[in-house]
């Protein structure tokens, strides 16, 4: 089945901290190839009580088929010597959002993680005017001092069916090849 790439376009909600601090959070997280360190979303100075990072994404390409998942993906890591906290990767269609498996622990080291979403929020099938609507992004379920989690990618990826067109034609068909 054929896939999209939607990349972030904007911050949803703000909490997590972008370094550099001279760029928007979505733009800490937007590049097709990973930059690990140079750009990152961290929770080591997080806004207390506000633990949900989300990001609006691009607009579909294309809005024909049928859709089959949603994939929000996050290349992240844990700071060196930090605590592990619970976290996970979310959906949602504006602010209704939907968690996906709650994980304990961070690698030291950027891994890909992701949490696939084939029900839209709330339930039921996704439509174009909800991947239209998309946000999505990482969460963390507590915020003890001295957690450090840093995500350097955010993105989701909409997995659809295709629509074949069939056309019928009742007479003679010439195609022309030449002058």
């Amino acid at each position: 089945m054929p896939t999209m790439t939607l990349r972030p376009n904007g911050d949803h909600t703000s909490c997590w901290l972008p370094y550099p601090d001279t760029l928007a959070r979505y733009q800490c997280v937007d590049e097709e190839t990973p930059n690990e360190d140079t750009d990152y979303i961290n929770t080591e100075t997080i806004i207390l009580d506000c633990t949900r990072q989300s990001f609006n994404f691009t607009d579909p390409p294309t809005q024909s088929g049928t859709i089959t998942n949603v994939r929000i993906v996050g290349r992240c890591r844990k700071y060196v010597g930090y605590p592990d906290v619970a976290w996970a990767l979310f959906s949602g269609v504006g602010s209704l959002w939907q968690d996906g498996v709650e994980r304990t622990t961070m690698p030291t080291s950027y891994t890909d993680f992701y949490d696939d979403f084939p029900q839209r929020t709330g339930g039921g099938a996704w439509s174009w005017s909800d991947i239209v609507a998309l946000t999505g992004g990482i969460i963390i379920y507590a915020n003890p001092p001295g957690t450090a989690y840093r995500c350097t990618q955010v993105y989701a990826v909409v997995t659809f069916t295709e629509v074949v067109g069939y056309g019928y034609c009742d007479g003679l068909v010439s195609i022309a090849t030449g002058p």
